[in-house]
């Protein structure tokens, strides 16, 4: 699936990894033969890759990999000191220079200018949590809510307050919140070239599900 201008999303549930990577890039490939990249499991995802820079001459830009990661219950652990409590509107512009911060470390992308990553909305839609130590120092989003699970994302914490729990602290108890409300699990996403981060959401207790990656194309 896709939602024009992102990337092709891919999925597959049985049969050949080949042959499933084959027909979908050839299905795709009769809607448009330039997309910007795609992500998936890793599995799929490479042999998709293989296919489509063969037929259309496209060319690997970019590769993230990561791996996708799954809570059903917070582990018992002493949090950092403060609270969590949810983002209000007075906190909007600080939680907006978050989140082009986060998009630099994460996507080394300065662009201020992406609307669905504006905080704004989410803000308004009571989706994004701070963990507050007399001032905020820490953030964190929940999105994506399905009939048992809800996305965790846009995790940040300024590089002055780093290494002290205060994300552990935030994402345990935005996490413990979404399970109390009914939901039987959280899950996101994790850049493995970032072990802290890693290590941190294994702590809460998030187990590994599968390895996802991102091509990012060069179309002729």
């Amino acid at each position: 699936m896709r939602t024009p201008p992102h990337n092709v999303i891919l999925a597959y549930f049985s049969g050949d990894t080949v042959l499933n990577a084959v027909l979908l890039a050839d299905s795709i490939s009769k809607i448009s033969k330039n997309i910007p990249g795609v992500v998936g499991d890793k599995e799929i995802t490479d042999r998709f890759v293989e296919h489509w820079c063969k037929a259309q001459k496209a060319r690997v830009e970019g590769r993230m990999a990561e791996r996708v990661y799954r809570l059903v219950r917070v582990g018992d652990f002493p949090l950092a000191q403060g609270k969590l409590r949810l983002a209000l509107t007075k906190d909007l512009d600080l939680l907006r220079k978050w989140r082009h911060s986060f998009h630099k470390d994460v996507y080394a992308s300065s662009n201020l200018n992406v609307p669905e990553d504006d905080v704004g909305p989410k803000i308004a839609r009571k989706e994004v949590y701070v963990w507050e130590d007399s001032f905020p120092v820490s953030m964190a989003a929940r999105s994506g809510p399905t009939a048992n699970g809800m996305r965790v994302g846009l995790v940040y914490t300024p590089p002055e307050q780093r290494e002290k729990g205060y994300a552990t602290a935030c994402v345990a108890g935005l996490c413990r919140g979404v399970l109390e409300s009914g939901y039987k699990y959280c899950m996101l996403y994790t850049d493995l070239a970032n072990p802290t981060s890693n290590s941190i959401y294994q702590k809460i207790g998030f187990n590994a599900v599968c390895d996802s990656v991102e091509y990012s194309f060069s179309n002729p």
